[in-house]
């Protein structure tokens, strides 16, 4: 039997949703209240909402199908739908019209937003962070708004929604961005305020102190342990990428988005291009691949069937590399943070092993804290200038003058040493 013959009616669920999508058949499917999922083919849809206003039909697009934060799942399509009928209500959206510019004159957020995109790229280092947070946070609340027409609640609003997502830094940043972005309108004296000026990180993530969290030997062996005992809910290319940060202390990105070739198995060297490094002023580096690191990058590399990437995309992606979020929402799952499909609540797997919260970046931290350890390291430790080059850290001014060495041997001596006594249980059985 054709399997499209036992596909359902309507998409009543998350997985007859999936079903659909993954099929591929080309139609409107109803949900119910106005909702549909379209399906255009195999792995592609996104969600409809159609209405009528004093007799005329409309269809609003309302986003992409797919899991938070880049598509709209569907355990939040009613809420989605909900938040449109209050705009509509409201009088902040108008239906039926999407406001583009024409001839490059500037009407909507978005039109703000390329024109502040366009003058940041001169002065920061990793634009596409930027621009992601914005696709991800702010442009599918406001982004097609007339932004004469954008008020104060719209943007606390899509705060608020970041905040339910419980991220902080990213509301933060995000309100640092709307307030960039209509400061642009401002200048050119096309509107008198900014909309985003009276809130402050109140209204946002709060006050943010530096994060000083690490992990105590004690902690890594537990951590390891209950990971490997939760491989459905920390898949094991999550398992060896955390290993893998902890050992060499290189920032998420730069390993996620790694590509085989920047790895030389002959010489035992990782090199890390420029531009996946944070700090441009630092400038690419070079990694050394220690015995425990190369095993688990030979297992990777069985793991990603031909993929050009480390870390291959696990659904349809431009970039073909996994998505920079996967690992920090895949550790946030086991804290119990986060929810199944927008519904379903996790268990804090950590909690009876009285582990306390720590995020992917901490890693960092514990990765220069241990190469700096007499009582783990003895003599093998690191020296301060290797353990900041561990990090790739700029030195003070005047050793980066007189004393420009990279420490290699040294770093790698003490990540030798390192990796030998973490692996150890690391690569333990499951019990």
């Amino acid at each position: 039997m054709d399997a499209r013959n036992t596909l359902p009616d309507k998409v009543a669920s998350a997985s007859s949703a999936d079903k659909v999508v993954k099929d591929g058949k080309i139609k409107r499917w109803p949900v119910g209240n106005g909702i549909y999922l379209r399906v255009r083919g195999k792995g592609l849809a996104s969600w409809e909402f159609r209405f009528s206003i004093a007799g005329q039909r409309y269809t609003e697009t309302l986003g992409q199908y797919g899991r938070r934060p880049q598509g709209i799942p569907f355990g939040d399509i009613k809420d989605k739908t909900a938040e449109v009928r209050y705009q509509l209500k409201e009088g902040l959206k108008v239906p039926g019209v999407v406001t583009r510019s024409i001839d490059g004159e500037v009407r909507t957020v978005n039109d703000l937003a390329d024109r502040w995109f366009e003058k940041k790229k001169k002065s920061v280092g990793k634009l596409e962070i930027v621009v992601n947070r914005y696709n991800n946070w702010i442009k599918p609340h406001i982004g097609n708004r007339p932004f004469d027409k954008v008020q104060t609640e719209e943007i606390e609003r899509l705060l608020d929604n970041i905040m339910s997502h419980g991220y902080r830094t990213v509301a933060n940043k995000a309100l640092s961005d709307c307030k960039h972005i209509f400061n642009v309108a401002v200048k050119r004296k096309r509107i008198a305020y900014n909309p985003a000026q009276l809130l402050d990180r109140t209204d946002a993530g709060g006050e943010e102190s530096s994060r000083k969290r690490k992990l105590s030997i004690e902690e890594i062996q537990t951590v390891f342990k209950v990971l490997r005992h939760h491989q459905i809910q920390f898949t094991r290319d999550n398992y060896l990428a955390t290993a893998i940060l902890l050992i060499t202390g290189v920032r998420k990105n730069e390993l996620l988005k790694a590509t085989w070739n920047e790895f030389d198995f002959k010489q035992k060297i990782w090199r890390i291009p420029t531009r996946r490094v944070k700090k441009k002023n630092t400038g690419g580096y070079c990694v050394p691949i220690v015995p425990a690191v190369e095993q688990w990058l030979d297992e990777l590399r069985v793991k990603s069937s031909g993929s050009a990437f480390v870390f291959p995309a696990r659904r349809k992606s431009k970039s073909g590399h996994v998505c920079e979020n996967t690992l920090n929402a895949a550790l946030q799952k086991m804290f119990g943070k986060g929810k199944s499909n927008g519904k379903h609540t996790y268990p804090n797997l950590f909690e009876e092993h009285c582990i306390e919260h720590f995020v992917i970046h901490d890693l960092r931290r514990t990765s220069r804290t241990l190469m700096r350890s007499k009582a783990f390291l003895g003599n093998k430790r690191a020296s301060f200038e290797a353990a900041e080059r561990h990090l790739n850290h700029r030195l003070p001014a005047l050793a980066e003058t007189y004393d420009p060495d990279d420490f290699f041997d040294e770093r790698k001596d003490a990540m030798v040493f390192m990796s030998e006594k973490l692996a150890s249980f690391i690569n333990s059985p499951l019990t």
